[in-house]
C-alpha cells in the first residue's frame, strides 16, 4: 500500500476510535435506578458534562471531514502525478503523447519529420505505427514510398498489410486524380 494512504487510513482509524469512546458511555450497561431527586448543582454539572461532550462530538466530526477531504484531494494528486502511475497508465500517456507528436509532423513540411515518421513504422505499439502511417499519408511526398514497401513486408497483419499498401496506392496517385478521388470518397451533401 501506498505510505500516503496508508497514514490516512490509519489516522481516519484513529478519528473513527476517538469518536467511538466519546460516544461510548459507562452507565449504558449498568441497570436503570429508580429516578432521584436531583439538586440543582447537580443538575447544573450534568448540563455543563453533556455540552463539554457535545462540544467534543462536534470538533471530532469536523475533524474527520476535513481528514476525508484532505484524502480525496491527495487520491486526485496521485493520479496526476507520474511516480504514482500504474505502468499501463504510463503506457497509455505515453502512447498518446507519441501520437500526439505524429500527428503534427504529418503537417511540417521538413525531411527530419518524415524520416521520424517512417522510423515509427517499425514501433511496437499499434497505435503509433497507425498515428505514423496516417501522417506519412497526410506529409503526401513520394519519398515515403519505398520506407512504406519495406515495411508492408514486414508487418504480418493483413489489416496493417492493406492500410500500408493503401497509403502506398494514395501516395502514387498525381495531384489531380488525389483531388479527384478525396472528393469521390467524401460523402455527397444534397
Amino acid at each position: 500500500m501506498r505510505p500516503k494512504v496508508l497514514i490516512s487510513v490509519l489516522l481516519f482509524g484513529c478519528i473513527a476510535a476517538a469518536v467511538a469512546f466519546f460516544l461510548w458511555s459507562p452507565n449504558r450497561n449498568q441497570v436503570a435506578s429508580p429516578v432521584e431527586p436531583v439538586s440543582p448543582s447537580e443538575q447544573l454539572v450534568e448540563a455543563s458534562s453533556n455540552n463539554s461532550e457535545l462540544a467534543m462530538k462536534s470538533e471530532t466530526s469536523a475533524q474527520s471531514k476535513e481528514v476525508a477531504a484532505t484524502n480525496q484531494e491527495a487520491t486526485v494528486a496521485d493520479e496526476d502525478d507520474p511516480m504514482n502511475m500504474t505502468p499501463e497508465a504510463k503506457q497509455k500517456a505515453y502512447v498518446a503523447a507519441r501520437v500526439e507528436e505524429l500527428e503534427a509532423m504529418g503537417s511540417a513540411d521538413d525531411l527530419d519529420s518524415l524520416n521520424t515518421l517512417l522510423s515509427e513504422l517499425g514501433n511496437r505499439d499499434p497505435e503509433i505505427r497507425k498515428a505514423a502511417l496516417d501522417a506519412v499519408v497526410q506529409f503526401d511526398s513520394l519519398d515515403a514510398i519505398p520506407k512504406l514497401e519495406d515495411a508492408e513486408l514486414q508487418v504480418d497483419d493483413p489489416h496493417e498489410k492493406a492500410a500500408i499498401a493503401d497509403a502506398i496506392a494514395f501516395l502514387q496517385l498525381p495531384p489531380m486524380k488525389a483531388s479527384r478521388a478525396a472528393a469521390q470518397s467524401a460523402p455527397a451533401s444534397h
